[in-house]
């Protein structure tokens, strides 16, 4: 394990099926001796990014909640969430809820969201998690604004199916088309989401505002009138990014 990537993958060793790890746990999973495992442990409890616990385990560490606060407070695309998602959300008059993600490496995260207090529904696009980026309208908005030869190395790399590939170029086609992006079902079954593309090139930012609800609430209500509201939120999160 060299440089930043040994830290990278003791990190991801950490699930909510596996809270807590030994030294020799981990020593055994990499395939590292135990000495080298104590050194990394060692640097990162002094860090504060692990800390252990009476019975020689290991768990995260609060320094990850002190990254965490510092990114709410300076990243620009989350500050946009905080001023625009809970008027969406008003505005949609819908039970759902309001997510701003963004592109992660190959992925997609949530980085904001909000809402209402009567959808008891729980997404896949939670905030902090890596979420695929060839399903789902809050990832493809994302997909379809990226510059054609990422766009095309990220699809080459996750799909080969010549269906797949053919979906994948209609529902892109149309995104950028009309600037929507409507997913029925694609990530959890059950809901529905609309999306549009927010993309500032200068500070790197590629993203989608969308809006999730259940298929059931989507199909009584006018697409037209949502695709309008999500579309103006996108363009005021654009606006957003560009002051600062």
């Amino acid at each position: 394990m060299m440089g930043f990537r040994r830290y990278e993958r003791i990190f991801d060793a950490f699930s909510q099926d596996r809270p807590v790890w030994t030294i020799s746990e981990i020593a055994e999973e990499f395939g590292r001796p135990a000495s080298t495992i104590y050194r990394l442990f060692r640097e990162l409890v002094h860090a504060g990014f692990l800390e252990s616990t009476v019975d020689a385990k290991y768990r995260l560490g609060p320094a990850f909640m002190e990254v965490e606060r510092k990114i709410r407070l300076t990243d620009p695309l989350i500050n946009a969430g905080n001023r625009y998602l809970s008027t969406l959300v008003e505005q949609a008059k819908l039970p759902g809820i309001g997510v701003l993600a963004r592109l992660y490496g190959n992925q997609v995260m949530c980085v904001n969201d909000h809402r209402t207090h009567d959808f008891t529904r729980q997404t896949s696009f939670e905030r902090g998690r890596p979420m695929p980026i060839l399903y789902g309208a809050t990832s493809l908005a994302i997909l379809a604004i990226l510059p054609s030869r990422t766009r095309k190395k990220i699809i080459q790399h996750y799909t080969q199916d010549e269906d797949h590939l053919a979906d994948l170029k209609r529902h892109l086609s149309a995104t950028r088309r009309i600037g929507i992006s409507i997913g029925h079902g694609m990530v959890d079954k059950g809901l529905v989401g609309i999306a549009a593309p927010v993309m500032q090139r200068e500070s790197g930012i590629f993203a989608s505002v969308s809006f999730i609800t259940d298929e059931s609430t989507y199909s009584k209500e006018s697409p037209e009138r949502l695709n309008r509201i999500i579309a103006t939120h996108a363009a005021l999160i654009k606006n957003h990014l560009q002051e600062q």
